[in-house]
């Protein structure tokens, strides 16, 4: 085979290569807005429960909200996503996990919050929760997630959601 012919076989080769990934990782982003948006006729218990953990607050029943004491299933971070959240950086924070238990569009939601619930790296509950009159948003830049331990939160005048310890 002459030089220049093993040349343009590795370069064809190489494109290939370059065609195979690209098309792979294509097909994973179209798998992953693919993920169908249900809107679940069933209210998420934890919706109501939360809700009343910030109405008791608001009335003076509690000091602050304890995250932990509302929730009925194992976690151990809570990662939160404000509205119009780009599926693949709530991919790239949280893994692919989400695909399964999380059946959102918060990219293209305007007036929700998601409240995203995992257990040793995998996502075990999601909430789409409104951000009237309290709003989770502002919790977004805790990329790394907030610990069970640590999910104690306050609620300001402006109906922002803070974290007790003033992080």
């Amino acid at each position: 085979m002459h030089p220049s012919q093993k040349i343009g076989l590795i370069l064809l080769v190489l494109i290939g290569v370059v065609l195979i990934a690209s098309l792979v990782k294509l097909l994973d982003i179209l798998d992953m807005h693919a993920v169908p948006y249900v809107a679940n006729p069933t209210p998420d218990i934890l919706e109501a429960d939360l809700t009343s953990a910030f109405s008791s607050f608001e009335r003076g029943e509690s000091s602050r909200i304890d995250l932990s004491a509302v929730t009925m299933f194992s976690w151990d971070r809570l990662y939160v996503f404000g509205p119009y959240t780009p599926l693949e950086h709530l991919e790239a924070v949280v893994g692919k996990s989400w695909r399964n238990i999380c059946f959102t569009r918060i990219d293209v939601l305007e007036n929700d919050a998601l409240l995203v619930f995992t257990h040793d790296g995998n996502v075990v509950h999601c909430l789409e929760y409104s951000i009237k009159p309290y709003d989770f948003s502002s919790l977004g830049n805790y990329e790394s997630g907030i610990s069970s331990q640590d999910a104690f939160f306050f609620v300001d005048d402006a109906g922002n959601v803070i974290l007790a310890d003033g992080r």
